[in-house]
């Protein structure tokens, strides 16, 4: 097939450019130019420009080629060019892939490493761990990357490193120390007019109330942390935030709000293509099926999100106990038969196929219900 064909051409090219005893040169030449689109991309992802993840998306071969010669040419360069990448693994899933480079990065370079970039792998490496459940090393990770963003008297690096490191503390349901950290956030991102700092403090501290269900108390931090966002046409931190309302909304019983917060956050995570961001909407919108009583399509839509789960390697401990508390809500009110045949027919679906059901049958009919 075609890709067999391209596969083969490469490797003659490779050959051919062996045996010319030019290959170094052009690897060089070919990792300098890519590391240069790299930091510009990731220059405009840091303007909260979402459009640069297509630039990683198109690339990623070359970027994989030119990781691999600089891993063994050149650690400083190896470790500039990994933390241009490491917010489009994130995003995009990349989990344990985008882990692995930032790892040996940090490895090549050494010591000798700048220690602003040394920050930089290590807070994303950190986050990475959360999200894949492996906490002691996303704390060893994120407390490093605190402490050197500390020394360096970079304020924002430090705040941004903090949030991460409360989320560690979230999922460890250490929830007075996470919103300790939190609140240290919050006052740094006034401190220094920070919106986005202020933003992600909200959020979590949001999240946090939400979990001891004090909700009108999560209601007013997620809403504020939602105009912060908007302001800052962060549609990342928007989609975290719809979310989060959306969750506040379904356990308070208002449907309707849950869903127009969640379909909202879906469509923006299903727009940068970030499965984080489009399994954690899937499992709330199951609880909402389960609350229409509508099981079949929420054991459905519930093991979408378990299909993209599985693939890449998402596995956050703090929403263990809500995956559990959905699944009872499914499974006991389904025969077994129906069960299976539900889960397996969410397990193969396609995203488009998964976006129209649940749009059908779960967010019009939650409108439906409401209208007299």
């Amino acid at each position: 097939g075609r890709f067999r064909t391209l596969e083969n051409i490469r490797a003659y090219a490779r050959k051919k450019l062996q045996e010319s005893g030019m290959e170094d040169r052009f690897m060089r030449k070919h990792a300098s130019h890519f590391a240069n689109q790299a930091a510009e991309a990731d220059a405009r992802l840091r303007a909260n420009d979402e459009t640069a993840l297509a630039f990683f998306e198109e690339e990623h071969d070359n970027l994989r080629l030119a990781l691999a010669f600089l891993e063994r040419a050149d650690g400083e360069a190896f470790l500039q060019l990994a933390a241009s990448c490491s917010w489009y693994w994130f995003v995009r899933g990349h989990m344990s892939e985008g882990r692995s480079w930032l790892t040996r990065a940090l490895t090549a370079a050494g010591c000798e490493a700048q220690p602003a970039l040394r920050a930089v792998a290590l807070m994303r490496i950190g986050s990475i761990a959360e999200q894949q459940g492996d906490l002691d090393v996303a704390e060893q990770a994120l407390d490093e990357c605190v402490n050197v963003r500390r020394s360096l008297g970079d304020t924002a690096g430090t705040a941004a490193g903090l949030c991460n490191l409360g989320n560690v503390f979230r999922a460890r349901n250490n929830l007075l120390r996470a919103k300790e950290i939190y609140a240290e956030v919050l006052a740094i991102g006034r401190a220094i007019d920070s919106d986005e700092d202020c933003a992600s403090a909200l959020c979590n501290l949001g999240v946090v109330a939400a979990i001891e269900e004090d909700y009108d108390t999560a209601r007013a931090f997620l809403i504020e942390s939602l105009r912060l966002a908007k302001k800052l046409n962060i549609k990342y931190g928007q989609a975290i935030v719809e979310g989060a309302l959306g969750a506040v909304a379904s356990d308070t019983g208002d449907l309707v709000s849950a869903c127009s917060y969640l379909w909202s956050s879906f469509e923006i995570a299903r727009e940068m293509d970030s499965p984080e961001g489009v399994l954690s909407q899937l499992e709330e919108l199951a609880f909402v099926a389960a609350r229409l009583r509508r099981f079949d399509v929420g054991v459905y839509v519930f093991a979408a999100a378990a299909a993209l789960r599985d693939t890449h390697g998402i596995d956050v401990r703090e929403q263990a106990a809500r995956r559990e508390k959905i699944l009872r809500s499914l499974s006991e009110s389904l025969d077994r038969e129906t069960f299976k045949r539900e889960y397996e027919a969410g397990l193969a679906a396609t995203s488009d196929e998964i976006h129209d059901r649940s749009w059908q049958e779960i967010v019009l009919a939650a409108g439906q219900r409401d209208q007299p």
